[in-house]
């Protein structure tokens, strides 16, 4: 694997300051894939009502996908920005 990362790097496990308290940077990313699949499902859920239904489907798989990512932001630091 040329080029690729091999194992955690150490900004992964670095901890950084937010709002006063010392927190892991995942889980910061972790709250943030959350907090983004909660605004795509309560968009999908207007459309919905709206009977909008493909663009309701559409953002209900765009929030799946948010949680998905969330979970893997726990496991492994690909995701990580920093």
């Amino acid at each position: 694997m040329a080029g690729g990362r091999r194992g955690r790097d150490k900004m992964s496990d670095e901890r950084w300051l937010q709002d006063g308290r010392i927190v892991r940077r995942n889980a910061v990313l972790w709250a943030d894939y959350i907090e983004a699949a909660s605004e795509r499902v309560t968009a999908a859920r207007a459309l919905y009502a709206a009977q909008r239904y493909g663009e309701a489907i559409y953002l209900a798989g765009v929030a799946v996908e948010c949680v998905l990512r969330a979970f893997a932001a726990t496991r492994t630091t690909e995701f990580d920005a920093g």
